[in-house]
């Protein structure tokens, strides 16, 4: 009984954080994770037809500014950063857009923090969300509005409350896209810098910038 009533008394207890609390304790989390790793789901729905597209793969995350999104289906695709530039590489059309990390942190401001190039309190207006349904009994789901100016309107994080890591975020922009990643298996790993890098393969077409 005192193992059930300890147990209920921290759900409470976790169960009852306002939003900027929540956020803080994310920030926390990742802000102490030197190394991720992770599988995804990436489904896109489009505002004006209603269409669902979903793609997948892996996600790998260190610190400082290194992260790497391999696509693996429906095509294969790589999104990388080695902490200095990022690489978007299309393998079907034998295409490579390369810009300045400085360059995407401007189109990226969702995601950040979760390298350590972000800080959540100090970017968005925190705020609990109150449309948008949880996959999981018990998530935190908090609403993210950027203070600034961005390509997109808010996003919504669906958050553990066992451990703050995110499990969902989901993108909204101001034509009514939507882009919902959900991320599993989320665990610290082991990695080397190497997975990082990138090499442009000879003969494909090299785009620079935005």
């Amino acid at each position: 009984m005192k193992i059930v009533a300890i147990l209920l008394a921290l759900f409470l207890n976790t169960a009852q954080l306002d939003p900027a609390t929540v956020a803080e304790r994310v920030q926390l989390v990742y802000d102490g994770a030197s190394a991720l790793r992770c599988e995804f789901i990436q489904l896109y729905r489009s505002g004006t037809t209603g269409k669902v597209t979903e793609a997948g793969g892996e996600l790998r995350i260190k610190k400082p500014g290194k992260m790497r999104w391999d696509y693996l289906s429906p095509d294969k695709q790589l999104y990388v950063s080695n902490g200095k530039n990022v690489y978007w590489y299309l393998p079907e059309d034998r295409q490579v857009t390369r810009m300045s990390l400085e360059e995407a942190d401007q189109q990226q401001t969702q995601i950040l923090f979760l390298t350590g190039r972000g800080d959540i309190l100090r970017d968005f207006e925190v705020t609990r969300e109150q449309i948008l349904e949880a996959l999981y009994d018990e998530s935190f789901l908090i609403r993210l509005t950027p203070k600034r100016e961005e390509q997109f309107d808010y996003l919504v994080l669906e958050i553990n409350p066992s451990d703050f890591y995110v499990e969902r975020m989901v993108v909204f922009d101001a034509f009514g896209n939507s882009t919902d990643y959900r991320f599993i298996n989320i665990r610290p790993a082991e990695l080397s810098d190497s997975e990082f890098e990138f090499t442009i393969p000879r003969g494909v077409e090299v785009f620079e910038g935005k």
